[in-house]
């Protein structure tokens, strides 16, 4: 019953709404998608930025130098990342390269690091038809507590046996 009447309470119309409200007016944020190589000391950071500045090839360099065991075998591939999901040195020399564009050496606490942008990419809100579900079952919960907290707070215990 409990179930079957929270159900009935949200609609998708309510969905909709709280989706305008919370995701879709959230503003884009900017991802970019970068490779690096990351090694031990500066000389050979120096060195291989060299290389690769004379049209060496970025992702066999990453394979054969990088010590990144989560990227090395993908050519130092890191993905789509936004901000605050990398250490900040490394993170502000990322969203500082245009497109194609390679850092030189930059040092972070895991080593030297040499950053490639492979692209950027402005990362909006969800369309809505993707997460109504999750939506609707994040609605209903919140309900169901809201509901029992409720039924809780108006329940009124009398002991008969200490």
């Amino acid at each position: 019953y409990f179930d079957a009447e929270l159900k009935k309470s949200i609609s998708d119309a309510d969905a909709r709404k709280f989706y305008d409200q919370q995701v879709g007016s959230a503003k884009p944020q900017e991802e970019v998608h970068a490779r690096h190589i990351l090694v031990e000391s500066e000389a050979l950071a120096k060195e291989l930025s060299e290389k690769v500045a004379k049209g060496g090839d970025f992702v066999a360099l990453a394979k054969e130098h990088s010590k990144d065991p989560g990227s090395k075998d993908s050519g130092g591939d890191l993905g789509y990342f936004g901000r605050g999901q990398m250490v900040p040195g490394f993170e502000e020399t990322a969203f500082k390269l245009a497109k194609g564009e390679v850092s030189p050496p930059v040092k972070s606490q895991f080593g030297w690091h040499i950053v490639k942008v492979e692209d950027r990419r402005q990362r909006g809100a969800p369309p809505f038809e993707s997460i109504k579900d999750r939506l609707i079952a994040s609605m209903i919960h919140r309900k169901a507590q809201e509901v029992a907290s409720d039924l809780r707070g108006k329940a009124q215990l009398e002991y008969i046996d200490a």
